[in-house]
């Protein structure tokens, strides 16, 4: 019902408000508190894989499916990469180990907000994409299976997704 879009956009913000609530859950000296912000960013996390594949899907073409999936990935060796160069440095600041935290979910609310606005569930449905570049995307495709995809109607069966030991896995887990 409300599709990929909208969907990482709320797990992105859940993921950045408790990542700006974790140092006040420090300075309360509350474990349950940031117990509960932890749990909230892994389940956040989670969802980062089934988009990379969604997004896959509907948008790379069959000869670009390789290129778009190790480009999606690539992001945690990339924030990896990001963070320890800067947690260190904003920890020896002026600004203290809080900072890393605030940047962290200041940079989660942008890039989020930047999905949101410029992310479409489908190709058809933006309105950058331009007819030769939707024609490359689905080039291989077979009408029915553009049906399929194109299908916005479909129910989502949420409580059998989240009563299925494999998703309580993968949450305790992360």
């Amino acid at each position: 019902y409300f599709g990929l879009r909208v969907i990482f956009f709320a797990s992105g913000m859940l993921t950045a408000i408790a990542t700006m609530l974790v140092p006040l859950a420090v300075a309360q000296d509350n474990i349950i508190y940031f117990v509960i912000l932890r749990i909230c960013q892994g389940i956040s996390f989670t969802i980062c894989m089934p988009t990379t594949g969604a997004v896959t899907a509907n948008w790379a073409s069959l000869k670009q499916n390789g290129l778009f999936i190790s480009t999606l990935v690539s992001f945690g060796q990339l924030a990896a990469v990001f963070t320890m160069a800067t947690s260190g440095k904003l920890c020896m600041s002026r600004f203290g180990w809080p900072a890393v935290y605030y940047l962290h979910a200041g940079i989660s609310f942008i890039a989020f907000g930047i999905w949101v606005l410029l992310y479409r569930n489908q190709p058809v449905d933006h309105p950058l994409v331009k007819e030769s570049e939707l024609k490359e995307i689905n080039s291989g495709r077979s009408s029915s299976a553009l049906k399929a995809s194109s299908n916005k109607h479909q129910k989502i069966p949420y409580l059998a997704i989240l009563s299925t030991p494999a998703v309580w896995g993968i949450w305790a887990a992360a």
